[in-house]
C-alpha cells in the first residue's frame, strides 16, 4: 500500500463543511493546499491521511482522521 501523510490536504479536498464560522476564509493562506493539489495529481496512492481540519471524512482516497487511530500495515 502506497499512502501520503500529511498535515493539511489537497486543495481539492479541503472540508469546507469544517470551516470555523468565526474564521474569514477569504484571509487563510491555501498555497500548501493549492502545492499538495499539484503533487496529488502526480502521484499514485492507495490512500492519503491528513488532520487539520479536526474531522472524519473520506472522500475519493482522502481520509481525515481527527482522534482516531489507523494501523499501517
Amino acid at each position: 500500500m502506497d499512502a501520503v501523510i500529511s498535515h493539511t490536504c489537497p486543495y481539492k479536498y479541503i472540508p469546507r463543511e469544517a470551516f470555523l464560522p468565526n474564521i474569514r476564509q477569504h484571509t487563510v493562506d491555501t498555497s500548501t493546499e493549492e502545492w499538495l493539489d499539484s503533487i496529488e495529481d502526480r502521484l499514485d496512492y492507495s490512500i492519503w491521511y491528513c488532520g487539520h481540519y479536526h474531522t472524519y471524512k473520506l472522500e475519493d482516497k482522502v481520509r481525515f482522521l481527527h482522534e482516531d487511530y489507523i494501523e499501517l500495515l
